[in-house]
């Protein structure tokens, strides 16, 4: 299954206890994506660096875990990955 409609199947199920999803453009260019998780079995981990990389100033991402919110920003090929990344650490928290 590809990431995205796993991220529409992940919403729908948590939807009711989820603030939402909102995903954004900087002006670097790039994405910032964030994922209220408030309300859902993930909401009262720790804060965490889910990964931080950058090759250069196009191909990098940075993805956190702030307060019960999934918090990521990255260059401008970098939404699936980020999304990715998203669906990475949900799975390993089963």
């Amino acid at each position: 299954m590809n990431n995205f409609l796993w991220l529409e199947q992940w919403y729908q199920q948590h939807c009711e206890q989820s603030s939402g999803i909102t995903i954004t453009t900087t002006e670097t260019p790039g994405w910032h994506v964030r994922i209220a998780l408030q309300h859902t079995p993930w909401d009262s981990l720790p804060n965490a660096v889910l990964k931080n990389t950058r090759h250069n100033e196009t191909d990098w991402m940075t993805c956190r875990l702030i307060a019960g919110t999934f918090d990521a920003v990255g260059g401008p090929l970098m939404l699936g990955p980020i999304i990715q990344t998203f669906r990475n650490w949900i799975e390993s928290q089963a």
